[in-house]
């Protein structure tokens, strides 16, 4: 527990001494943070996709707009402790009019641990650090570093998880960085392997030079969750609200076997 403390403490100082220097990512991961880990010396595979419709204007020069845009997202991660695993992502998206194209890299480390605290509930906690190089039609900015507190808790069939996301543009040509987002999500285990839950972001942004808080977007999703022998899937409708690009998502997660 000190020892994942401290690295939790490294891991935030890090951080903060990058995040002066560094540009919002591609939207390719729709997800709540929990506390799971790859295991231990195992390599693991999840594919994110989700496909977009929504408004043909572009966020930003040279970007994309997110109408009719299919995401699809290889994410490797390996265990190296209980409580520490690393991860690859590999986002490619196809956009109307084109083929594949391929979006950047991003890579990740995940600190988190669990406590007890009744026979059937726990609390959990920790924090993920991501550092991405994305290709132009992404974003203007290249580079981005991304902090994720992380916290949640099981109680019986019930799992609710929060993430605080703080994001950092380099450089920052639209003056917008940091970003920051709110995720929570609220789960019911129904048995049998299949769990329904409910999930909402909430994203902004701040500018140095112009107003305080601008561009809150709005995403909220119904999800099911189930197992299928090695398989783990996981599918969610979402809508946009505020000024969200996009207006409607779908979207599915699915944990691929490799051992």
């Amino acid at each position: 527990m000190n020892a994942l403390r401290h690295g939790v403490r490294a891991l935030l100082l890090g951080a903060g001494a990058l995040a002066p220097l560094c540009a919002l990512a591609a939207d390719d991961e729709i997800m709540v943070t929990d506390a799971d880990l790859a295991a231990v010396g195992r390599l693991e595979l999840e594919v994110h996709s989700n496909f977009s419709q929504g408004t043909n204007v572009s966020p930003g020069e040279g970007e994309f707009a997110p109408n009719h845009v299919l995401r699809i997202t290889p994410e490797l991660s390996y265990g190296l402790t209980r409580h520490w695993d690393v991860g690859l992502y590999l986002p490619v998206s196809l956009v109307p009019g084109r083929t594949f194209y391929y979006d950047g890299i991003k890579l990740r480390t995940k600190l988190s641990d669990a406590q007890p605290i009744a026979d059937a509930a726990r609390v959990y906690y920790g924090v993920q650090l991501e550092a991405a190089d994305v290709n132009p039609g992404i974003s203007r900015d290249r580079t981005s570093v991304e902090v994720k507190a992380i916290a949640g808790t099981q109680i019986g069939a019930y799992d609710f998880a929060i993430n605080a996301i703080e994001q950092h543009d380099v450089p920052d040509r639209d003056l917008i960085s940091p970003g920051y987002a709110f995720n929570l999500k609220l789960v019911r285990d129904l048995g049998h392997e299949v769990a329904v839950g409910v999930e909402n972001y909430v994203s902004w942004s701040s500018t140095n030079t112009e107003a305080p808080v601008r561009e809150i977007d709005k995403l909220s999703f119904l999800t099911v969750q189930w197992k299928a022998r090695d398989w783990d899937l996981h599918l969610g409708l979402g809508h946009g609200w505020s000024n969200s690009p996009d207006r409607t998502i779908v979207k599915l997660v699915i944990g691929v076997p490799l051992q």
